[in-house]
């Protein structure tokens, strides 16, 4: 047998992965596409967001003996335990079993027939609470609120959409979806960071404007079901508080029993307010276009700036500086205050670090918008990172690396002695890799 010689031809893996991209062209209750990265994941439906959820809720889908896939958001830090008020414990689900080697326990006091019928003997209780608990928790959905008319009920299914089309690429992990609804076009671009519990979303269509599309963010209680992700008629069971930061940003509280995250939105422009229902807010924006980045945190960070150094990180507009140092503090702020007057001044670049090629996206002229969606490609090519709004940067040509060193303070030289080899050292890079 002759065996052919290896090729010596480079794989085209782009062309490759791109062979596999998924399109669907009609709503379909067992089909959702997904964004995420391994720890994080965000299932969306035909309008590239979580629009309909009853379309695709598993409980109904049970009584009516039809096939769904659930929308949901989800991370692995993400779990909950419903209460145990009667301090049930792995000893008290325990059954005994004598052996040729003596006696063996196995957990098998558990009634999975009674479980899902909702009638547990006693003898089973334990065994049932210990084994839904704890459960995945579904972090809210982000969804569009879409009404044929000022003041109409809002659509709960996708019957009303026509020309539907979704595109996958899963080379850059991006979502497209294309529709129309009440005679005008909607396009809806989704993409997840590979790193964070982030997605982010581009929303194009004049029915922004018009009132008559609006974004929706809803949050559920637990749910212990074996199908079910999430409980919606159990409002009194947690808590979701408005926290505003800006004009352009908030941050949602949660809190369940024991379980508390949070969810930041920032987006480029409109307002966030209460609903009329529990637990659901609406962004509604004037332009025809709206840019949203959300990320989930698994709890509830602080406010504060001088806060936010401590924990080691600081994060504001595109700049992304390391705390080095208990002393570089102040160095910090001020270099806060010259990114505020860099994003104000005509003609200037912020400088943003690069983790790979950043893409700009800008709005379409006109829309109103004075805001842009920053994405970056990952070195391996195969995602794209969900960034938050940022403000609208100068020509690329007017922008400059620059690095600043950050000093001991003397005040903290000889309580907080680092090595020499970090003791000075870039806080802020341009298009450059981080340093190791």
């Amino acid at each position: 047998m002759t065996i052919p010689p290896l090729s010596t031809e480079p794989i085209d893996r782009e062309a490759v992965v791109r062979r596999h991209t998924v399109e669907l062209t009609q709503p379909d209750p067992a089909a959702v596409l997904t964004v995420g990265n391994g720890d994080f994941a965000y299932t969306a439906v035909i309008t590239g967001m979580q629009t309909f959820a009853t379309f695709h809720d598993q409980g109904a889908a049970m009584t009516e003996k039809r096939l769904v896939v659930n929308t949901a958001t989800m991370a692995t830090w993400g779990w909950h335990e419903m209460p145990n008020p009667d301090g049930f414990r792995l000893a008290d689900a325990m059954s005994t079993y004598e052996t040729a080697r003596g006696p063996v326990e196995y957990p098998d006091r558990f009634d999975i027939a009674g479980a899902f019928g909702g009638d547990v003997a006693d003898e089973f209780r334990a065994g049932t609470w210990l084994h839904v608990n704890p459960q995945r928790l579904d972090l809210g959905r982000i969804g569009l609120d879409l009404r044929p008319a000022i003041g109409a009920a809002r659509e709960t299914g996708p019957d009303a959409l026509a020309d539907t089309r979704q595109r996958l690429d899963l080379w850059t992990g991006t979502i497209t979806s294309e529709f129309t609804y009440a005679g005008r076009q909607v396009r809806v671009t989704t993409v997840a960071d590979p790193h964070h519990s982030r997605v982010a979303f581009r929303i194009e269509s004049d029915l922004l404007a018009a009132g008559l599309a609006r974004v929706a963010v809803r949050f559920p209680y637990a749910s212990d079901g074996f199908c079910q992700t999430a409980d919606w008629t159990a409002p009194g069971k947690h808590t979701t508080s408005l926290e505003a930061r800006d004009e352009r940003s908030c941050r949602l509280a949660r809190s369940l029993d024991d379980t508390t995250y949070s969810l930041q939105l920032n987006w480029t422009q409109g307002r966030i307010g209460p609903a009329d229902k529990s637990h659901t807010f609406l962004l509604t924006t004037s332009g025809n276009t709206l840019d949203i980045v959300a990320t989930f945190h698994p709890r509830r960070w602080p406010l504060h700036p001088q806060l936010r150094l401590r924990r080691g990180l600081f994060r504001h507009r595109g700049v992304v500086a390391r705390h080095l140092d208990v002393g570089c503090g102040r160095r910090l702020r001020g270099q806060q205050r010259s990114a505020r007057r860099g994003a104000g001044a005509p003609g200037r670049a912020l400088p943003v670090p690069d983790r790979g090629e950043l893409l700009r996206h800008d709005a379409p002229a006109g829309d109103g918008s004075d805001h842009q969606l920053l994405a970056g490609q990952v070195p391996s090519g195969d995602a794209l990172v969900a960034r938050r709004a940022l403000p609208r940067m100068g020509p690329p040509r007017a922008a400059r690396t620059q690095h600043g060193l950050v000093p001991v303070h003397p005040r903290h030289r000889t309580r907080h002695r680092p090595p020499p080899a970090i003791r000075r050292r870039a806080v802020a890079q341009a298009r450059r890799p981080r340093r190791p």
